[in-house]
């Protein structure tokens, strides 16, 4: 749910972020960043299912599944590096994590059953698509690029967040359950919205 909006919009708007926080010179750095944004959601679900795993008493399992990507992301940077240089280390990066996350996905699957529901998955990331498509029109138009570096960037990420969250709602994703725990999450952040305006007024 907010793995594939980060890292399609952060792909999508790497330019833009650079161009905004950095100097010129850090321009080619954007292509590096819409390379490890992608590593972000596997990084967050092997680091989780390591916890789970040690949880479960497999600590020998997950120190070899360390180990593995220890030695893996070694080979591959030294494959990468010497002819793709900075975009082959990122590369090195991400697909070591994809290789952990499938490991952890693996060892749970074989343990609890199927866990990832790939139709809310499919659902998600039509959604994550479309809100891309929307960032890049957005980082593109006139009356966006009128607002100055940091506006711009600003409006087009909380326009492209509102976008996927009405598309990821309506979607059918989520189960009752979801929505119900989405809704108390809203409920309970709007409250102390306003308790802490009043506290400041």
């Amino acid at each position: 749910f907010l793995g594939l909006p980060l890292c399609i919009g952060g792909m999508v708007l790497a330019s833009k972020i650079i161009a905004t926080i950095y100097k010129p010179e850090y321009a080619p750095a954007a292509l590096v960043l819409a390379i490890l944004i992608w590593d972000i959601p596997f990084n967050v679900y092997h680091a989780f299912g390591g916890a789970v795993a040690n949880s479960m008493k497999r600590e020998h399992t997950v120190s070899n599944i360390f180990v593995v990507m220890s030695i893996l992301n070694f080979v591959l940077n030294l494959i990468l590096i010497i002819p793709l240089g900075m975009i082959g280390a990122s590369f090195a990066t991400v697909l070591t994590d994809v290789w952990g996350a499938a490991q952890f996905y693996f060892l749970f699957r074989y343990r609890f059953g199927a866990g990832l529901q790939f139709r809310s998955l499919i659902r998600l990331a039509g959604a994550a698509a479309i809100m891309g498509i929307a960032a890049y029109w957005l980082s593109h138009a006139d009356i966006i690029i009128g607002l100055g570096k940091w506006g711009s960037l600003i409006a087009t990420v909380v326009v492209s967040a509102v976008v996927y969250l009405v598309l990821a709602w309506y979607s059918g994703a989520f189960s009752t359950d979801e929505r119900t725990q989405f809704q108390g999450i809203a409920a309970r952040a709007i409250g102390m919205l306003r308790r802490k305006m009043r506290f400041a007024s």
